[in-house]
């Protein structure tokens, strides 16, 4: 194999492994648009969504930040109940946790 194959191979193997996160960024501008958390504390916040929820449960957070009645609804579909507790309780802890988390910083 030749080394541009071999790059291209290796690329697309991590592409497969990782997946394409498009979810995290939507959580952080969800949370600057909809919150008053502030840069710090949604990047925490999408970072721990990212790290602790499903797909189905990271897709609801989504939903509920960009106000996107459609996408909530086709996700509500899918979601387990163990999903939808998870995705529910995330944003009352959260933003507690990385508030907290900032002032351990200062």
């Amino acid at each position: 194999m030749n080394r541009i194959g071999l790059m291209l191979s290796c690329a697309l193997s991590a592409v497969a492994l990782t997946g394409c996160d498009t979810d995290t960024p939507r959580v952080y501008e969800g949370c600057v648009k909809s919150t008053n958390l502030g840069e710090e504390i949604c990047r925490c916040v999408a970072d721990k969504a990212r790290d602790e929820l499903s797909q189905n449960a990271m897709r609801l957070l989504i939903a509920g930040l960009e106000d996107d009645e459609k996408l909530a609804g086709e996700v509500r579909e899918e979601l387990t109940v163990d999903q939808a507790i998870a995705a529910g309780a995330f944003m009352t802890r959260a933003p507690l946790q990385c508030a907290e988390k900032g002032r351990d910083k200062d």
